[in-house]
């Protein structure tokens, strides 16, 4: 699994998570670690962060990672 697919799998991940959480501060937890994930991904494919997480959003999410 190259590295751009780990990030990525890692962002879903927290992703989902923070939407499950039932506590705003284990919400908090998971959006921060979301965060530097999506940082690290942004690294890897040397693009804007801002950008990339709108091109996330805007992907089919089929509940399967």
């Amino acid at each position: 699994m190259s590295l751009v697919v780990w990030y990525f799998h890692k962002v879903d991940q927290c992703t989902r998570l923070a939407n499950e959480a039932a506590e705003p501060r284990l919400r908090a937890k998971f959006l921060s670690e979301r965060h530097s994930w999506l940082q690290a991904l942004a690294g890897e494919v040397e693009t804007d962060e801002a950008i990339l997480d709108a091109t996330i959003a805007r992907l089919p999410s089929d509940g399967v990672t």
